[in-house]
Order: C-alpha cells, then sequence, then structure tokens
C-alpha cells in the first residue's frame, strides 16, 4: 500500500501546484462567520477601546470545556493564533476538537463546527476569564458620554434611529453609537451613530443615502483538485480575490485579459478522489497503469474511469453552496444591492466544475449569469445547471469515445459531455474537443493547466467558443 501511495504521488503529485503566491496585489477573502476579540474590565468596559478582527472564517470555533485558572490567562494572540491553526489544520477535516499549545506553553481547548449561516464569535477576556458568544453578523457597540467603550447587541440588520435606516443585512458589520448627557437636565441620548464593514472601512453614508450602485460584470474561477499531496486538504469554502494556490499558473490572466472584468474571485472546489470518478487513490493508479500498458487501444470505456460517482459530486455541491452563501454576504449587503443585478461570468475546471454548480445553485437569485467556461470539467454527465440561466455556456476538452486511442485522452477526469448541454442552443453552447493535431496530449496533459493553451491558440476569435465576455 505505501508503494501504491508513493507511485501515485510520483505520477499525480505534480498534478498541480500548492502554496504560491505571485504578486503584492490587495487581497481579500471571504467567510461567513467573523472574529471579534477584545478585554473587559468588570464594568463591562472594552479596555482601550481596542476591539480585534483578525479574520473571516467559515468554521464555528468555539471554547471546548470550562477553562483552568491558567488556560484563563492565555493571551489573546495566543488564542487568535490558536484558532486560525486549528481551521488550517486539515490533517483531519473531520476533527471537531483540539486541544492547542500557545507559545506560552498553555493548553487551550477548541470545539470546531462548519459555518452554514452568516454570524459572528465574540471572544472575550472578562474579569480574567476567556467567555465566548455566538451572535448575529452585525455587532452593535456604544461609546457612553465618558468615552467608555461597551458591547450592547448583535442583530441580523442595520438600525440607527439617527439617521432613519433599519434594513436586514448579510454583510459583516459594527454599528457605533455615541451618547451624550445634556449637563443642564442630565437626559442622555445619542449624538451620532456609525456603520463600520469589517475590513475597517466607514460606510455610514451608503446606508444613509442608499445609493443604486452600477451592476458589475464579476469573474469567478473555480478550482478543481490541487494534487494528491493535499487529498485531505479539501476546500474550507473561502473566497478570495487572488489565485491564493496558484492554481491557474497565469492561465487565468488570459482570460482576465479577454473578459476585462470589473471585480474577479476565486473559489475553491479542490476535494478528496474519493469524490472523483475514481474514487480512490487505487482505483487511479490502476486507470493510470492500464492506459499505460494499452496506449493504443481505442477502448477507453474499459480503462479510464468514467462511471459516475453521485454521491462525491453532490458532497462537492454542497460545499460549493458554502462558497456561494459568502458571496451573498459579499455582495448583498445594502438596501439598493440587487438594483440591478451584477452579471457574473464563471471559469471552472475539473473538480471546480460540480463546486461551481452548487455555488450557481446558491447565487442565483442574486445575479445574472453570462459566460459558463467548463474546462475539462470532472464527472460532467453526473448533473448539469439550468443552462438557461446563461447566455453562453462552451466544455472545452479531449474528445471521449471518437475513435482516438487512450493515449490521446483526458485520464485523470474523463470526458463526456455535460449533462444536458446538447439540447441547448448550438449558437452559443456546446463542445469544443482538444484539436487532432495538439501535440500535447496524454492521461495528465490532456487535463493540465499548462498543456491546455490550445483553447486560446486553437479557437479563431470569430468562432462562438472563443473564450471572452
Amino acid at each position: 500500500m505505501r508503494f501504491l501511495f508513493l507511485f501515485i504521488i510520483v505520477v499525480f503529485g505534480g498534478f498541480l501546484p500548492v502554496n504560491a503566491q505571485r504578486n503584492n496585489t490587495p487581497k481579500r477573502t471571504i467567510g461567513l462567520t467573523s472574529y471579534y476579540f477584545w478585554e473587559e474590565d468588570s464594568m463591562g468596559i472594552i479596555r482601550n477601546g481596542a476591539i480585534e478582527k483578525p479574520y473571516l472564517q467559515n468554521f464555528n470555533v468555539i471554547i471546548g470545556r470550562e477553562l483552568s485558572t491558567k488556560e484563563q490567562q492565555t493571551k489573546t494572540k495566543h488564542v487568535i493564533r490558536g484558532i486560525a491553526d486549528f481551521v488550517e489544520d486539515n490533517s483531519n477535516r473531520q476533527r471537531r476538537s483540539r486541544n492547542f499549545k500557545s507559545n506560552d506553553s498553555i493548553t487551550f481547548p477548541f470545539f470546531r463546527t462548519p459555518s452554514t449561516e452568516t454570524g459572528s464569535i465574540l471572544y472575550i477576556h472578562y474579569n480574567g476569564k476567556w467567555i465566548f458568544k455566538v451572535r448575529k453578523n452585525v455587532i452593535y457597540f456604544e461609546y457612553d458620554e465618558n468615552n467608555h467603550l461597551r458591547f450592547k447587541s448583535a442583530k441580523d440588520s442595520i438600525t440607527l434611529p439617527t439617521i432613519g435606516v433599519n434594513i436586514p443585512t448579510h454583510g459583516q458589520y459594527t454599528v457605533f453609537s455615541y451618547w451624550s448627557k445634556d449637563p443642564t437636565t442630565g437626559q442622555r441620548s445619542i449624538t451620532k451613530q456609525e456603520i463600520w464593514n469589517y475590513a475597517g472601512e466607514n460606510v455610514t453614508q451608503l446606508f444613509a443615502s442608499s445609493p443604486i450602485p452600477e451592476p458589475q460584470r464579476i469573474l469567478v474561477f473555480s478550482n478543481g483538485y490541487r494534487g494528491v499531496t493535499k487529498n485531505w486538504d479539501p476546500t474550507d469554502n473561502l473566497i478570495t480575490s487572488f489565485d491564493r494556490y496558484w492554481y491557474w499558473q497565469s492561465f487565468d490572466d488570459t482570460i482576465l485579459a479577454r473578459f476585462k472584468p470589473d471585480e474577479k474571485w476565486y473559489i475553491n472546489g479542490s476535494m478528496g478522489v474519493s469524490t472523483s470518478t475514481h474514487r480512490s487513490m487505487g482505483g487511479f493508479g490502476i486507470s493510470y497503469l492500464a492506459a499505460k500498458c494499452f496506449p493504443w487501444t481505442k477502448k477507453s470505456k474499459i480503462l479510464l474511469n468514467q462511471k459516475e460517482n453521485v454521491m462525491g459530486f453532490e458532497k462537492r455541491k454542497e460545499e460549493g453552496r458554502i462558497a456561494g452563501k459568502a458571496f451573498i454576504q459579499q455582495r448583498n449587503t445594502l438596501p439598493s444591492a440587487n438594483n440591478p443585478k451584477d452579471t457574473l461570468d464563471i471559469v471552472c475546471h475539473s473538480m471546480g466544475y460540480a463546486y461551481a454548480l452548487g455555488f450557481i445553485e446558491e447565487v442565483k437569485s442574486y445575479v445574472v449569469f453570462g459566460r459558463f467556461v467548463l474546462i475539462s470539467p470532472e464527472g460532467a454527465c453526473t448533473d448539469n445547471p439550468d443552462w438557461t440561466l446563461f447566455k453562453s455556456a462552451w466544455q472545452y476538452g479531449s474528445a471521449f469515445n471518437d475513435g482516438s486511442p487512450v493515449k490521446e485522452q483526458d485520464g485523470v477526469a474523463p470526458q463526456c459531455l455535460a449533462k444536458g448541454l446538447d439540447r441547448c442552443d448550438p449558437c452559443c453552447f456546446g463542445k469544443i474537443n482538444t484539436p487532432k493535431d495538439w501535440p500535447l496530449k496524454g492521461f495528465r496533459d490532456s487535463h493540465e493547466m499548462p498543456q491546455i493553451k490550445w483553447i486560446f491558440e486553437s479557437i479563431p476569435n470569430d468562432s462562438p467558443a472563443y473564450i471572452r465576455r
């Protein structure tokens, strides 16, 4: 078994790159759960008015048991780091509890569950003890007449009576109310209220004036499997404004130049091989060896794993829904956010197809769709979106069962026509096969990102399948 695993790493390990970053452009990350940390005294006053907002996550991490006296004294920075480490520890994504040992050698117990809805977790060091509160997404604070800051409440709406605002929101916000006391009557009243987003920007005026925003053109990249070394590092369902794994290897730059979107976002559809048509590392290895032993046979149905893995496909779709919820949280924050709706173009590769379908299901009521680009989709004939949602959709990949030998086929994600695509208008929907004379073909070459640049070089710009906005 160890030999087989090493063999898979040699064959498949270089399939996609791991963590890398290629520029220093501003980066944004979107998740469902916001985290707040502060210290209070016995009067509930936040010390130094300091509230830390270090990250958004798609996991709810809470204290797992009552803390000992020593644990209660753990520093804020160690708690912040401990939660982040737990979320980033993907050695076992199903693991729900962990004892974190901080830099000061204090063991800290955490309990983790996946986020399913927008919300917040407040970590408060109160009267020498750590407590946590699971709350809604809008956190309210108050400054009293002595400029002391206190936590007040949490809601899923923005309520500011001073400027006449009362609306529900999916966004992550903090609301500050400033109190003063009349020196003559002693009567207290709110003199000012402000709204800040989680990134630390004052957005009060956006809510007060309710401007109608210009519709945006947004491009979403949904990546697939990140390689065997990351097989047990499944998606965390975060959305980023940058290619945090350098999965697309500058392939996205060409697409961005053609689409010219107002915004770009990346979602991560990488999950274990068990969710693919291979079903296991062994299944993949056997298929690879068979294709190498019989390269000229045209019986690709026998040698390549193409049997649908419905359960695995659906699992990836469900994960994609979480990213969709996070996207809605980021976009649907102002009263006029959906008037008019933004247009969404989607580019997916490999396992990213199933993930993109879940994402689409979750966001379809909030956007309109433009073009759907399916590059070597894995399990493409397992399920399909409502194709009428799109102005255009094209699948790009190797031909299958067309008489080509196995040595020219995509064995990583054996290609079949995306379900339902053949019933769409051929003017704007269809499948484009790898050119017969394209030299970079094979079990891996027909699938890997660097080798599929034929979709840029071989399709004329007057073709409806030409990748453009």
